[in-house]
């Protein structure tokens, strides 16, 4: 009855999703230092990293499938290196979270202070998933355009014509 023909536009919300979260729980972690706030963004980060592999490798099939709409002519190979950026920045971003995971566990272990007190640490750390909630931002709008842009998918044939200035 309902068939799904391709996977990635179910697979595309998961990092939309999860690196946008991530980004605002982040800012919050920068503002608290809080060790809630730090492991909900490395779980938020590292569950959008999962999303974002399992999207960048369907996106070949639906490339394929709709290569004849004019706008996906136009935009896919750009849509397909911010899917690789995103794809690399939220893996730096969530082994960064993780990392200050680890670190902290082990300050508290050994009485130091951990990232959790360290501003330049969470700065970097959140700055790591800003970045990489706006790759996700642009490459989603890129993969929006290709589907719904009814200017750009306009066969040429289809375009107005261009005004003499009579």
């Amino acid at each position: 009855m309902f068939g799904i023909d391709q996977l990635h536009p179910i697979f595309v919300h998961f990092p939309v999703a999860f690196l946008t979260l991530a980004a605002g729980t982040a800012l919050w972690w920068v503002l608290t230092g809080g060790s809630v706030a730090r492991q909900m963004t490395a779980l938020l980060l590292t569950a959008g990293f999962l999303g974002a592999v399992a999207a960048y490798y369907t996106g070949d099939d639906m490339a394929d499938a709709f290569a004849s709409r004019p706008a996906v002519k136009l935009l896919v190979e750009r849509h397909e290196d911010f899917a690789l950026y995103t794809l690399v920045a939220s893996a730096a971003a969530a082994g960064a979270f993780i990392a200050a995971c680890l670190a902290q566990r082990s300050a508290d272990r050994k009485g130091f202070d951990g990232p959790n007190r360290r501003l330049s640490v969470r700065l970097l750390c959140a700055a790591l998933a800003l970045l990489t909630a706006a790759l996700v931002g642009y490459t989603g709008h890129l993969g929006g355009l290709m589907t719904w842009s009814t200017e750009l998918n306009r066969p040429a044939a289809a375009a107005p014509a261009p005004a003499t200035g009579r």
